[in-house]
């Protein structure tokens, strides 16, 4: 096997396997035309092999971003990640249409006060879920470009680790709306 990956198609009508080198000509086609398919990747390690989840592991649910004025120069944007692969990830930056900067957060509390803190990343346990909510993790949207009014829509692309990259709709929603 010698550094050739093996990637195995899965797909309702039976078991495709292809070959990855260096040349990836094969790879890329079952890229471009079975994007839903569940897919592995063996990847050769000397004796060993590890199994490897495909980039169709995470769902994201529940995405919403609080609406500001345009006075407001930041906002926080909130959402629910699932990772139904079998090896833990973690998103490790976000960007967007409507700012500058996005940072991942998380609230904690320390010495009886509320703090936020800036981090690295947020792990995503394999077969678990991270929820950015209010009071715990989320993502700072800084230097806002436009006013979000309830009902707004945001684009978000975020991206986690083992490359892998989504890009997602928000909904403004006035703090009252969210908080019930």
């Amino acid at each position: 096997m010698n550094g050739l990956c093996i990637l195995l198609v899965w797909s309702a009508m039976g078991l495709n396997l292809m070959v990855q080198g260096s040349n990836n000509v094969l790879g890329q086609i079952a890229y471009c035309f079975l994007p839903d398919v569940r897919s592995a990747m063996i990847k050769t390690a000397g004796d060993s092999c590890a199994l490897r989840d495909d980039k169709d592991q995470i769902v994201i649910r529940d995405e919403w971003i609080w609406a500001a004025p345009a006075s407001q120069k930041m906002t926080a944007a909130y959402m629910v990640i699932e990772n139904h692969g079998s090896t833990e990830i973690a998103l490790i930056s976000a960007s967007s249409d409507a700012s500058r900067v996005v940072e991942l957060h998380k609230m904690e509390l320390e010495d009886g006060f509320m703090r936020m803190h800036k981090i690295d990343s947020i792990k995503i346990p394999a077969g678990g879920i991270a929820e950015l909510k209010p009071g715990g993790y989320h993502l700072m949207v800084i230097d806002l470009n436009k006013e979000l009014k309830e009902g707004d829509k945001v684009t978000m692309t975020l991206q986690f680790t083992q490359d892998i990259k989504r890009t997602i709709t928000l909904t403004a929603k006035r703090r009252e709306e969210a908080e019930k």
